[in-house]
């Protein structure tokens, strides 16, 4: 189903179901079948506006969108393609796995025996189960595969005021070239193309899903929109994540509208 709304000086026209109930973490599983099986319907938004204004950053090596292929297994996906990532700077993380180079530009190739073993040994030390991951889960087996790998791993929980996020020091941490997992209930993703500009107005095509489910963040895309006499009338704020689904692998992920960020930690690994 796809319905359209406008954002016109400021004011949202249309109302959106809130995801107001979250269980508490000890409880909450995150996993979002593979594929978009928690697809709820397509939103198109139109933001009029005078002028706008962007502020942006994208990882030069992005994040790697690989999978482990496990029902419920989003979790193991970011936290594994948080190891493939730094492993183009530490090539032991991920044994009998190497990113190449085409024609001078970085790519991480494609998924072999190397990173399914790494997968599969991740979703153990998870504690994963079918039904998804806890934040717990996440953390223990982030930090027991590095330190099998010989490495230390830092997991920094970077939650805060705005959307649940520390904004300000994630968007310098990320320009750092370091990734986060970051924790949604409910959510709406989009082209990493951004909106589209029109004439007079943006034009967004939100796909918005339900459910629990984890993302790897590697930028940040930041909208302000301002009317004719200077006045900011909205402000769309998304991050850049390899999101696990098939068509939109890598995507916008809108942090202020159609879900919750219960979590959201920063990855660093030496």
């Amino acid at each position: 189903m796809i319905k359209i709304i406008s954002v016109i000086m400021g004011c949202i026209c249309a109302s959106f179901t809130s995801f107001a109930f979250i269980p508490t973490k000890a409880e909450m599983l995150y996993g979002v079948d593979f594929q978009g099986g928690s697809y709820r319907e397509t939103e198109e938004r139109k933001i009029y506006y005078s002028e706008r204004v962007v502020d942006k950053y994208e990882n030069p090596y992005r994040a790697p969108t690989f999978g482990a292929g496990k029902v419920n297994g989003c979790a193991v996906d970011a936290g594994g393609n948080a190891f493939i990532y730094y492993d183009r700077l530490y090539d032991d993380l991920v044994p009998d796995y190497k990113h190449k180079y085409v024609f001078g530009k970085f790519n991480y190739g494609t998924h072999n025996n190397g990173i399914t073993n790494m997968f599969n040994d991740l979703y153990a030390r998870m504690d994963t189960v079918e039904q998804g991951t806890s934040v717990d889960g996440f953390l223990k087996g982030m930090r027991s595969y590095a330190d099998s790998r010989g490495h230390s791993i830092t997991l920094e929980k970077v939650t805060g005021s705005f959307y649940n996020t520390n904004y300000t020091y994630i968007q310098e941490q990320l320009k750092q070239e370091k990734v986060a997992a970051i924790f949604m209930s409910g959510f709406s993703i989009s082209s990493v193309g951004g909106p589209s500009k029109r004439d007079g107005y943006d034009y967004v095509l939100e796909n918005i899903y339900s459910g629990h489910h984890v993302m790897l963040v590697y930028g940040y895309d930041d909208y302000y929109y301002y009317d004719s006499n200077g006045k900011l009338i909205e402000r769309d704020t998304y991050f850049y994540a390899s999101t696990g689904y098939v068509g939109l692998d890598r995507a916008l992920l809108n942090i202020g509208m159609y879900g919750n960020v219960d979590d959201i930690y920063l990855i660093d690994i030496k």
